[in-house]
């Protein structure tokens, strides 16, 4: 009988935040699957398009009851789902075919960085799957602050919160740094380098950063700019000339080795659960700059261990930007931040993790 069956929305990013989860489950002697609804991961299970993207909609009904028939021929003693918009049909279905244990993991509460019709559909889908779930997990106190507002039920962190730790070991600045990474990018090993991870979407503040280097670095090449997430065609389609100080990298499999030979993460998202951006920048002694939003207050301390600036203030930006590129980076800010980092070890996710799962008596 199958213990558990995972529902991530992608392939990509569940290979990084799911699959070491379902390793977890293997070594206690649990049977996991893992269920994606777009770019299925290589140890996926299955494709069923259950994300509720405009794409999807029509699929929706017919996914509903591929979800169901899989339950019912696996026979699972959990259901596990990962996300807001992608979780309502899988929580559903569990429902519907009264699975024991119903778990929605939340990686971040997505309608406070929308406004309008878009955050209205987005809490109400939100309140569902609390109402859906048996058991809610989110990734930091900040997004459980929020949840809280939407159901009376107990939220859950492992450990110290995120969605599976950090392998500090992997992300060690000492393993990555090294002079083929720049000298390949053309990059002098003098010039300072920021680097923006994420999609290059409006509320991961990918438009914010790249209309403020357009219009405050336009060229000037000893403010370099990678990309992380983006590739050139995405960033030229809204410019009528790409600047040759901006990189894109396009998807990077090794975002540590991009940090460690950078010296400063930019995030200026409007929503994160807990980013791994900086988890990652931090853990790589990467400085960091973000707007001072949930999900981030409870790792970066302004001036402490990075800087959080006023919501895409381009003054604050370009002012923060600036001084790096003056002065260098500011080490006591990085060792101030790798202390924090260590607390999100992975290995002590993992065993925190265990725990939880034991307590389900799933085996």
């Amino acid at each position: 009988m199958t213990t558990n069956i995972h529902f991530h929305p992608n392939g990509n990013f569940s290979s990084k935040f799911i699959s070491p989860l379902i390793e977890a489950e293997k070594s206690i002697g649990l049977k996991s699957l893992l269920v994606n609804s777009s770019n299925p991961a290589s140890d996926s299970y299955s494709l069923i398009r259950y994300d509720l993207m405009a794409k999807n909609l029509i699929l929706l009904p017919l996914s509903f009851f591929k979800i169901l028939r899989l339950i019912s021929k696996k026979k699972p003693n959990s259901i596990i789902s990962h996300n807001t918009r992608s979780s309502l049909l899988p929580l559903l279905s569990a429902r519907v075919a009264n699975i024991n244990n119903i778990i929605y993991i939340n990686h971040g509460v997505p309608h406070i960085g929308h406004s309008g019709l878009t955050a209205k559909a987005l809490k109400i889908i939100e309140s569902i799957n609390c109402l859906l779930a048996t058991k809610i997990i989110t990734v930091s106190p900040d997004m459980a602050e929020e949840l809280r507002k939407l159901t009376s039920k107990k939220i859950t962190l492992i450990n110290h919160g995120s969605a599976c730790g950090i392998d500090l070991q992997d992300c060690s600045r000492k393993n990555h740094t090294n002079i083929s990474f720049r000298k390949s990018l053309n990059i002098d090993s003098k010039d300072i380098v920021f680097v923006y991870i994420g999609r290059p979407e409006r509320r991961k503040g990918y438009n914010f950063l790249i209309n403020l280097w357009v219009n405050h670095f336009f060229n000037k090449m000893n403010y370099r700019l990678l990309l992380c997430g983006s590739n050139y065609n995405e960033l030229k389609e809204n410019l009528n000339e790409v600047p040759s100080n901006i990189i894109p990298l396009g998807f990077v499999q090794n975002i540590p080795e991009v940090l460690s030979n950078s010296d400063c993460l930019i995030l200026p998202s409007l929503h994160e659960g807990l980013s791994y951006a900086i988890l990652e920048a931090m853990a790589c002694e990467c400085m960091v700059i973000s707007n001072n939003i949930p999900g981030v207050r409870n790792l970066i301390k302004n001036q402490l261990n990075g800087y959080l600036l006023n919501i895409n203030d381009e003054n604050e930006y370009v002012k923060k930007i600036k001084s790096i590129q003056r002065d260098g980076v500011n080490k006591e800010l990085t060792r101030a931040a790798l202390k924090v980092v260590k607390k999100y070890d992975i290995k002590e996710f993992m065993e925190a993790y265990i725990d939880f799962i034991n307590n389900l008596g799933s085996k």
